[in-house]
């Protein structure tokens, strides 16, 4: 009798740490995320010569766009966008960056806009490292690349790239992002801290990002109506030199795809001085 309850309780302890490994964080992921269809505009919309780079990842094809000027910058982007946004959100960043001489690539993720499959952990790695390679094979070989986070996205750039190679990452800018999922679900939901340590948490931005040997800046508005500003804090924090804060006033949380030239140009500054 004790034989089989001791065997009863380690198959539902085995049970219940395949849920909370396997299954659980697919769970949060698709119960927290917003995910948005996709219109029908692409950087042509703006008169930017582009490429559909779209790219396949476990069988599923993701959407994306490449843009080049004719005459780029050895610096490159990878735009990660945030939670209920598609790359149509980044039109006219991709048009300000080209205005400027910078290439960009930008992707939804699965399940997002018209990208097949749907939101899981591979968000959090696997996706963004294979744009990144996409991005790499388009851009000269002497070219560096800056990974920009926005808002869910930031969290992201820190999850996938914290231990990644850092052969050609120029910098890191995280702009207006989640330093844990602990701290959105205790801080921003109001579930209870208690409630919060018992579930895996699938991005810790303000510990991994102290693994970047590349410069990090953080932008964080005081105004912040999505994220506050002391939670994006706590990223700054946690980052080691070379960094730098960029804390605004005077702009809510979507500011960075409005791409109005005056909030991106201290942005530009930092990137040109690193």
């Amino acid at each position: 009798m004790r034989r089989a309850i001791l065997v009863a309780a380690a198959v539902f302890l085995g049970a219940l740490l395949v849920f909370r490994v396997f299954m659980l964080p697919q769970l949060i992921v698709q119960g927290m995320m917003v995910v948005v269809p996709g219109d029908e505009r692409t950087p042509a919309d703006l008169g930017l010569p582009f490429e559909d780079a779209s790219f396949e990842i476990e069988g599923d094809r993701l959407t994306a766009w490449f843009v080049e000027p004719d005459q780029p910058r050895p610096l490159a982007f990878l735009l990660l966008h945030g939670d209920g946004e598609t790359v149509s959100d980044f039109l006219a960043v991709q048009k300000l960056l080209f205005d400027r001489g910078y290439p960009s690539f930008v992707f939804d993720y699965g399940g997002f806009g018209h990208s097949d499959g749907e939101h899981t952990t591979w968000i959090f790695r696997d996706e963004p490292r294979a744009a990144l390679a996409e991005l790499l094979a388009r851009v000269d070989q002497g070219s560096e690349i800056v990974i920009l986070g926005h808002s869910f996205g930031a969290a992201v750039a820190v999850e996938a790239f914290h231990d990644h190679d850092s052969a050609r990452l120029h910098s890191v800018v995280f702009n207006s992002g989640p330093p844990a999922l602990r701290d959105i679900l205790h801080e921003v939901l109001g579930v209870p801290a208690p409630v919060t340590w018992l579930l895996p948490n699938l991005v810790n931005a303000k510990d991994d990002v102290s693994d970047f040997d590349v410069p990090v800046l953080v932008v964080a508005t005081q105004v912040d109506e999505v994220i506050p500003y002391e939670l994006t804090l706590r990223v700054y924090e946690g980052a080691t030199d070379p960094k730098q804060l960029l804390s605004l006033t005077e702009t809510g949380h979507n500011y960075l795809t409005r791409a109005d030239s005056a909030w991106w140009e201290p942005i530009f500054q930092w990137i040109d001085g690193v």
